[in-house]
């Protein structure tokens, strides 16, 4: 999932972690850990599973 093809852009995100640790998960450095994923989960009223590989 590309940000930039949902108008999104990483200063969105820094309710679900830092900007530093956003840009490590999206350039494959960090995995998405489970506070991440339930804050995502909340933040997009979506499945919790949708980020889970």
């Amino acid at each position: 999932m590309k940000l930039e093809n949902h108008d999104h852009k990483q200063g969105d995100l820094t309710d679900v972690a830092s900007r530093t640790i956003i840009n490590e998960i999206l350039n494959g450095k960090r995995e998405l850990n489970l506070g991440h994923i339930r804050r995502l989960s909340d933040k997009y009223g979506v499945s919790p599973e949708l980020f889970i590989n």
